[in-house]
């Protein structure tokens, strides 16, 4: 009798442990189901978190972007005075010849605080060697001249060489070669195009100033080339210097009529 009523016990305490485990089952696939049937509570607290993560990275994105776009805009136009926007006006015209010349790997375009450089490459201007000028040479000269013609800058125009010696009839050096080819430039923008020789000055640095070291062939190349600088100065010091000499001038005259017996 014992026995069997430990065992009708057991028999219950199992039946209780299965009802528990079904009734667990029961409630994880009624949540399943509430899930999956995409109530429209559901569906719109969905939508409220996904716009709230959209909106957040949307706002996000504009923000870069408005800092990426004020960046460009400082650095497409700074706030520049007056001599810096004619140097970007000349630059922008010569570039344009470049361009259309075909001669973009040869002529390059460097503006700085008091000139724009004016680079060019050796064999547009040059056959090795050589000092006189190439036909090639004189009709990019020329448009270049026709945008510097008209405003009054000092032109210095500087010649460079590689550190390769040279021997010929004609040149010792180097130094005088790169002489030789910034007068060549010199002389063609005074004769021919007609620029004010006041205007004009140049110098010639042999292999002394290279763009980069004389190692290899293609720095070489680098190296061997005409500058032509544009010259720009602070129109304002400028004022102010020429102001107080006038001054001084008129200083010294007064006090020199104002000496007895003069």
């Amino acid at each position: 009798m014992g026995r069997k009523k430990h065992h009708e016990e057991a028999e219950e305490g199992w039946i209780t442990s299965y009802a528990d485990l079904m009734t667990n089952l029961f409630a994880f696939f009624l949540v399943l189901f509430i899930f999956a049937t995409n109530s429209k509570e559901e569906t719109n607290m969905s939508v409220v978190l996904q716009e709230i993560r959209t909106g957040f990275l949307e706002r996000v994105d504009k923000k870069a972007a408005k800092v990426l776009k004020d960046e460009l805009k400082k650095a497409q136009t700074p706030s520049m005075p007056q001599v810096d926007s004619k140097k970007a006006e000349i630059a922008k015209k010569v570039e344009k010849v470049i361009i259309e010349q075909q001669l973009k790997n040869y002529v390059h375009i460097i503006i700085e605080e008091k000139k724009i450089r004016i680079v060019f490459t050796d064999p547009v201007i040059f056959k090795t060697g050589k000092a006189e000028l190439n036909p090639q040479a004189k009709k990019i000269l020329k448009e270049v001249a026709s945008i510097l013609k008209p405003i009054p800058n000092p032109i210095f125009v500087e010649g460079h060489t590689d550190n390769v010696p040279i021997h010929n009839k004609e040149y010792d050096s180097n130094w005088e070669l790169s002489f030789s080819r910034a007068y060549s430039i010199i002389k063609y923008l005074q004769k021919v195009e007609n620029i004010p020789p006041d205007r004009l000055s140049g110098t010639g640095y042999g292999e002394y100033k290279p763009l980069a070291g004389n190692d290899t062939n293609i720095n070489r190349a680098k190296n061997r080339r005409i500058e032509i600088n544009v010259i720009f100065f602070d129109e304002k010091k400028s004022e102010e210097t020429s102001g107080k000499t006038n001054n001084q001038a008129t200083k010294a005259e007064t006090s020199h009529t104002s000496k007895p017996g003069h």
